[in-house]
C-alpha cells in the first residue's frame, strides 16, 4: 500500500509541477500508463468490460468539458464530477458484456485454445529463424504454429 501511495504522490507532483498545459485526458493517460492500470482490466477475470466501460464514459465526459472548457485542468473536471456526485447524478455507463464482434482480438495461441475464428492473422511466424525446444531442432516459428492456425479456423 505504502508503494502505491508513493506513486500517487509522485504523480500528484509531476502533475501539479508541469509547466505545460495538461488536459484531464493527459492526467488520465499519464494516471493508467503510470499504474499500469491497462494491464490490470487486461489480466482482470472479472468485471473486465465494465472497467473499460467505465474508463470509455470518463474519457467522453472529459473530451466534452474540454471542448466546453478549452483549458479545464484536472482540479475543475474534479470539481465537476464532485459536483455531479452531489446532484446524485450518475454517468450513463454503456455496458459491454463482452468483446465485440467488430473488434481484432490480440492474443497467443495459447490463449486462442478452444476458440475459433474466421480469419487468423499471425505475426513473424515466417521469419526463417530456427529455435530448440528439447533438444529438437525447429526449421521456424511456422512449423510450431501449424497446429493453433488448424485449430482457430476450426480444422
Amino acid at each position: 500500500m505504502q508503494k502505491l501511495i508513493k506513486k500517487l504522490e509522485t504523480i500528484r507532483s509531476k502533475v501539479s509541477n508541469s509547466e505545460i498545459y495538461l488536459s484531464p485526458m493527459d492526467v488520465l493517460s499519464y494516471l493508467l500508463k503510470s499504474l499500469k492500470i491497462d494491464e490490470y482490466i487486461m489480466k482482470s477475470k472479472r468485471k473486465k468490460y465494465h472497467l473499460v466501460s467505465v474508463l470509455n464514459e470518463l474519457n467522453k465526459l472529459m473530451l466534452t468539458e474540454c471542448q466546453i472548457y478549452p483549458k479545464l485542468t484536472i482540479k475543475e473536471f474534479l470539481n465537476k464530477i464532485s459536483a455531479l456526485q452531489e446532484m446524485k447524478i450518475n454517468l450513463p455507463i454503456e455496458t459491454i458484456s463482452a468483446s465485440p464482434s467488430n473488434c481484432v482480438q490480440l492474443m497467443t495461441a495459447h490463449g486462442s485454445k478452444g476458440l475459433e475464428f474466421d480469419h487468423v492473422f499471425m505475426m513473424k511466424c515466417n521469419d526463417g529463424k530456427t529455435t530448440e525446444k528439447n533438444g529438437q531442432e525447429v526449421k521456424n516459428k511456422s512449423d510450431k504454429a501449424y497446429l493453433s492456425t488448424r485449430f482457430s479456423f476450426g480444422g
